[in-house]
């Protein structure tokens, strides 16, 4: 009998005990990652056409698809076809055949694959 009760306390002691580190290791191991940053070599799935532009008119305020085509080659405009090459997003004025449009116009302009990657909730016209 009394070695049964010095079992059980045991069996109790060990899971008093043991109870704070399996919490604070669940604790730890729940806690989110920081996003990694974008990569345009990488394809992000989502709803957004990964090779195509983007931009965003500030009436509506949903990404729309800007430019037949596909990015790169429907982008002349050298200061746009950089930013979107290696950041994906690129604020200015891109005209309809690609080249750079006037400075006093901008508009937040993104490659599908970053809208992708940046998960946006935006509703999408024109995917």
């Amino acid at each position: 009998m009394n070695r049964q009760r010095f079992v059980n306390g045991i069996m109790v002691l060990v899971v008093l005990v043991g109870a704070p580190f399996v919490t604070a290791g669940f604790a730890a191991s729940s806690v989110s990652q920081p996003k990694k940053p974008y990569d345009p070599s990488q394809l992000y799935p989502g709803p957004f056409v990964n090779n195509s532009v983007y931009f965003k008119p500030y009436a509506t305020g949903n990404w729309m698809r800007g430019l037949n085509g596909y990015f790169p080659s429907n982008v002349v405009c050298y200061d746009a076809l950089w930013h979107l090459k290696t950041t994906g997003q690129w604020s200015g004025h891109i005209k309809l055949d690609g080249s750079c449009g006037t400075v006093g116009e901008p508009a937040p302009w993104a490659v599908g694959n970053r809208l992708n990657y940046d998960d946006a909730s935006a509703d999408v016209s024109g995917r």
